[in-house]
Order: structure tokens, then C-alpha cells, then sequence
């Protein structure tokens, strides 16, 4: 009989086919077994909605970050928006900003009390209007922030709008992502027709948001 070693060859290349796909499978199997024994990697990202009110939030984190829609028409106006220490500049109108303090808050944000730093720098033709020190009072269901500009230097304030806020329950900690207004009507906390370009024709209720991460704690 006539030994085909082209023939073998191919059993060869075949099997060796066959080997290397079980290993993929193999590690692709592993790899979807450790994400589903995360609890992070199960957690539905789309979902929203109230959260459990019988705990408690330890604020550890927050996130300042001005709405698409206002960073767009802020720029194409000639205004730029930046970071101002010590928070982080994320790009595109967001910034981290520190935690200075925070009360114990309840996880339907109806109590507490966060104080934050840092906060946003709008550069209009060389004159610069910081928007900083945020403070989330969910008593009274206010944010406030410090607001310097070259016509104007105050806090401004604006109401929270609950029933807009998204929830995210992610089991042991809770992300909130809470609609606010930055840019005031208040004389010359920013140039009026930035203002206008923003908010005027009503598509933008509120033109940033405020995303606050934290700890499930029991309420004591």
C-alpha cells in the first residue's frame, strides 16, 4: 500500500485545527464564568430607577460635566471650558470633582448634605467665569455654587429637579446621575448671549449634570 503523506499532512493541520479551538473554547468559557461571578459584570447598566430607601449612601466620588448640547453651542459660540483644580479635567465640558465632605445621605436622596472641589473654568474672548465648590443639599433640594466672573462674584443656586435623577444600583454602591443648571440668569455670571445660545429655545432644561458615586451603608 502507498503511504499518501500529503494525506497525513492534512490529518495533521486538521487535529491541530481541532486542538487549538478547544483551547479557545476553553478560555472563553473561563472567561465568561468569571464575569458572571461578578457582581459588576451582571449588573444591567441600562437599568434606572428608585433605589432601595432603606440604606444609607457614603459619597465617594463625583463627576461635574457640562451637557453635550451646551458644550456644542458654548463652542460654537467661542467660549472653551476647562477643569479648575483640584479637580481632573475629563475633556469635552467634564471634570472629577474632590469630595470635601459629605453627611450620611439616604439612598432616595432625600436627606444629606455634599460638599465638593473644584469645578469648571468658561473662557469667553480672554475673560474666564469659574464655576466652583458645589454644594448638593438634599434637605433642601438646592445645589449651590460659587460663581467669580468679571461682572459678578456670589453663589449662584438652582432647585434639583428629583424626579429627573437616574439610579443605578450596582448592589454594594449606587451611581446618581443628577440634572443641574451652572449657567445662572444672574447678571454677569457668564455673557448673556452664551446664555441664551444654551438655554433659549428650551430643548436643554438643565445644561449640566452631576454624577455622584457611593457606598450602600445600613441606615442606622
Amino acid at each position: 500500500m502507498r503511504y499518501d503523506r500529503r494525506a497525513d499532512r492534512l490529518i495533521g493541520i486538521i487535529a491541530g485545527a481541532a486542538v487549538v479551538l478547544a483551547l479557545v473554547a476553553g478560555v472563553a468559557w473561563g472567561l465568561a464564568r468569571d464575569d458572571a461571578d461578578d457582581p459588576a459584570a451582571r449588573a444591567d447598566t441600562t437599568a434606572s430607577g428608585p433605589i432601595d430607601d432603606r440604606c444609607a449612601l457614603e459619597v465617594q466620588r463625583a463627576t461635574l460635566a457640562m451637557r453635550a448640547g451646551a458644550v456644542d453651542r458654548l463652542t460654537s459660540s467661542g467660549a472653551t471650558i476647562a477643569a479648575l483644580p483640584p479637580g481632573g479635567d475629563l475633556g469635552k465640558g467634564a471634570a472629577t470633582v474632590p469630595v470635601d465632605s459629605a453627611t450620611m445621605i439616604s439612598c432616595r436622596l432625600t436627606t444629606g448634605r455634599i460638599v465638593t472641589d473644584g469645578g469648571l473654568r468658561f473662557d469667553v474672548a480672554g475673560q474666564a467665569t469659574d464655576i466652583t465648590d458645589l454644594v448638593v443639599d438634599f434637605d433642601s433640594q438646592t445645589v449651590v455654587a460659587e460663581t467669580r466672573s468679571p461682572g459678578f462674584e456670589g453663589v449662584v443656586s438652582s432647585v434639583i429637579d428629583t424626579g429627573a435623577i437616574d439610579g443605578l444600583d450596582r448592589g454594594g454602591e449606587v451611581m446618581y446621575i443628577i440634572p443641574i443648571s451652572l449657567l445662572s440668569n444672574e447678571a454677569g455670571t457668564l455673557d448673556d448671549a452664551l446664555q441664551k445660545a444654551v438655554l433659549s429655545d428650551g430643548t436643554l432644561p438643565t445644561d449640566a449634570t452631576l454624577t455622584i458615586v457611593g457606598a450602600k451603608r445600613p441606615l442606622e
